[in-house]
């Protein structure tokens, strides 16, 4: 019989080689809803601020939270995020974040990965992703330095933010990374998509 495979989404997003962002912003890019639920990061949040007053959190597109946020939020708590309608000018939202936040579905075993980790990785920027025990991203983002990785809980993101922190504060090998984004490239995809197309036919005439 036919093997089965997995195509990637390929990353679209062009490279981006920005300074160090000298804000402690952390961005989130796209829709947020759902299972994909910032409640534990809003939770860590306010944790974060106690030790760093002047960290932000920016959502550039559809945010369904809102009513929760202004429960588990001070007024004051409140004003240290912004939601911005989507754009697909990301480039001056990437230079002043220092952390680009993914939120993967509050499940342990998700069987999706976010598309917008793939276009996160092109990007000179600490990735901060939680995500579940056995996911995708577990699976193929492990052991990356610039990449940190914490489960759902209050406790895991809010140590993930500090990480993230630190480590963006200073000069990073992002080029670790080159393998990633050649597995994500179009490229790469599509000769994959090839190959298997070549032996369906091949299979088939026999």
């Amino acid at each position: 019989g036919l093997r089965s495979n997995v195509l990637h989404t390929p990353s679209t997003n062009e490279s981006y080689q920005l300074p160090i962002a000298q804000e402690n912003i952390f961005l989130f890019t796209g829709s947020i809803y759902g299972m994909r639920s910032p409640i534990n990061l809003f939770k860590a949040f306010q944790m974060l601020l106690k030790e760093k007053p002047d960290a932000r959190i920016i959502f550039v597109g559809e945010m369904l939270y809102l009513d929760s946020m202004k429960k588990i939020l001070t007024e004051e708590e409140c004003k240290q995020i912004d939601i911005e309608p989507y754009t697909s000018n990301l480039e001056p939202y990437y230079r002043r974040a220092k952390v680009l936040l993914d939120i993967d579905a509050n499940l342990d075993e998700d069987p999706f990965l976010s598309s917008k980790i793939t276009n996160y990785i092109k990007a000179n920027r600490i990735i901060l992703c939680e995500t579940g025990r056995k996911t995708p991203s577990r699976e193929i983002f492990s052991g990356y330095k610039t990449i940190i990785q914490c489960d759902h809980s209050v406790d895991s993101i809010y140590n993930g933010m500090i990480q993230a922190l630190e480590l963006a504060a200073t000069e990073q090998d992002y080029s670790e990374r080159e393998p990633l984004i050649e597995i994500f490239s179009t490229p790469h995809v599509c000769s994959i998509l090839w190959n298997d197309l070549q032996e369906i036919c091949s299979t088939t005439q026999q």
